[in-house]
């Protein structure tokens, strides 16, 4: 479900609800959640949530390049002791 974000143009606060897409405006017509004061609301733009998850893509491999391995090898030979491991 879509997460629309609204603004009080009275008191300014702003706060986010989870809708179905024909509920949207359901908001607009009701009074501030923090002030009460009613006609007031406004949907603000919402910058969507972008997240990378490493997904390999073309010319791209999820293998870890041979320079990162060597660099921490030496990083573990150099801290007895330190527990983590080389990803492979």
């Amino acid at each position: 479900m879509p997460t629309y974000d609204y603004e009080c143009e009275e008191c300014h606060h702003i706060w986010e609800e989870q809708l179905l897409i024909v509920n949207r405006n359901d908001p607009l017509d009701k009074p501030c959640i923090k002030c009460y004061n009613e006609g007031s609301i406004k949907q603000k733009i919402g910058v969507p949530l972008f997240a990378y998850d490493n997904v390999a893509s073309k010319g791209h491999t999820k293998k870890t390049p041979d320079w990162l391995t060597d660099k921490m090898k030496v990083i573990k030979e150099k801290s007895p002791g330190a527990d983590f491991t080389i990803p492979g």
